[in-house]
Order: structure tokens, then sequence, then C-alpha cells
């Protein structure tokens, strides 16, 4: 399916239109855990699941579901890097739905999201929706392009969302296939710092390393939702060893400051 869907686009489309091009397939996720990719964003503003990875063979994609999670209210967030795109650029995708009790999904951009989804703007997207009986699922289905040209030579960000609850609106969502056409992912600070900086094992058990090329001052580790979990300040060190052992299995972003003002943030899994 992954390799038709791009064999196709090459074929119809232009080749100077998909010169650079970002695309996400999934296929490095591990099945039935908490999505981590680098440079994407997997957060729920409500409740406490997230989009995980799942197999179904030969296929990885990006699955959430509020079945059976006790949770009346769930909205979960599954970003893109940021990236800039062109007047040519366009966004094609594919989704898939499960079990239908409610339409769960929507695709959101936002050009001032920074790590916070509740203060940034969202603005919807049309594409096709996909749909399935309640009792099985349906079939992926191809979003049509969705036309980026408006936001030419801007850095976007683009949001999966998934929002429902238990026990009335517990539809699956899939996601895979994420492609944007001459779209090149944003170079920030962060992105530069983070090339200078050494953050294992990922997944962490007990303890997570952190080498740098400078001084580390502060450390503060955030859970999905946005709460401090950890803060250590003044370290004073280029090497420094976080102890993870008591957080919660889960994805988390860990926010690094040097002594020379430059800082960095990533994340990493805790097993």
């Amino acid at each position: 399916m992954k390799k038709s869907l791009l064999l196709i686009l090459a074929v119809v489309l232009p080749i100077s239109i998909y010169a650079q091009n970002f695309s996400e397939d999934f296929s490095t996720v591990t099945a039935d855990d908490n999505i981590a990719l680098p440079g994407w964003t997997n957060v729920a503003a409500e409740g406490t699941r997230v989009f995980i990875g799942k197999f179904y063979n030969p296929n990885y994609y990006a699955q959430m579901s509020a079945y059976n999670s006790g949770e009346t209210s769930e909205l979960v967030y599954l970003i893109t890097p940021g990236l800039v795109v062109s007047s040519n650029s366009i966004l094609i995708f594919e989704t898939k739905l499960g079990y239908m009790a409610h339409d769960p999904a929507s695709v959101h951009i936002s050009v001032d999201f920074s790590g916070d989804v509740t203060t940034a703007t969202w603005t919807a997207v049309t594409y096709t929706h996909a749909t399935a009986p309640s009792d099985g699922y349906g079939d992926w289905t191809a979003s049509g392009d969705v036309d980026l040209s408006s936001y030419d030579g801007q850095t976007i960000y683009i949001a999966f969302v998934y929002a429902g609850g238990d026990p009335g609106e517990t539809t699956t969502f899939q996601v895979d296939n994420v492609l944007v056409t001459n779209a090149t992912v944003a170079s920030t600070n962060v992105e530069k710092i983070s090339s200078k900086l050494s953050v294992f094992p990922n997944p962490a058990i007990n303890d997570l390393n952190i080498s740098s090329v400078s001084n580390i001052n502060n450390i503060t580790v955030s859970n999905v939702i946005g709460q401090t979990v950890l803060s250590i300040n003044d370290i004073n060190a280029v090497h420094f060893t976080v102890n993870v052992a008591d957080l919660t299995k889960g994805v988390y972003l860990i926010n690094i400051e040097n002594a020379d003002g430059t800082s960095a943030i990533t994340k990493f899994v805790k097993k």
C-alpha cells in the first residue's frame, strides 16, 4: 500500500513539485507503544492516552482509540515537525476508522504552535473522511490533495486529532502515509543544539544519560499533558544522569538548558 501510493503520485505529478518531500509511513514505530518519532509531538490535551504504533501484516501505522479507557473525554494530538512549505505544497495522507460509534478524526494546521496545543491557533483542513461499520473496520481512505499554497514560505505544523471518550465515543482512528510535497523540516535553534547532545538510552528504564558539548545548567522533564514531573537545577556539568526509575511508563519531553544560553527539547520513552 505504501509503495503503490508513492509510485502513483510520482507518475501523476511533475517531478519538480516533489523535489523535496516530507513523508512518514510509521514503519519505525514500535507496535503497541506510544509513538515518539523524532520531531513529532504526541500529546493528550484531555485524558491520558496518546497515539500508539500498530502493526497489521505487513503494515505499520498510528492509532488512537478511547475504547475501554474509562475516560469520558479524550483529545489527542499527533503533530508533525515544523515544515516550511511553498506555493506548490500539498498534503496527502490516509486514514482508517474502526467500530464506528462517532467520527473522532480531524486534521488541523498551526503556524504558531510552540509545544502547547492549548495555546496554539489551529485551522481545520477539509479532506475525505474514512467511514466504518459499527462492528468492524472500514478501508484505508486517501485524503485527497490538501492545498497548502496559502502557507507559502511559512512554517506549519499538521495535527491529526482524535476526540472521543469512553463509553459512548470509542471509534478507532488510524493514520498512515503522511506526505507533504515540496516541504522541508524547519531548522530551529533546538534542532541545531540537539545535534550537539546525546540522550541515551532511549527508551530508558532506570537512568537517562545526557552529554553535551557545553555545561548543562537545568533539566526539566514534562509528561504528555505538559505537567512538570522532574526538575533539576544548577548542574554545571557536560555529562549528567537523570534517574527516571520512578516515572510511569510513557512518552516524556526533556528540556535541557545549557550554561551558554542555548537549550534543547527532545523526547524519550520511559519503559
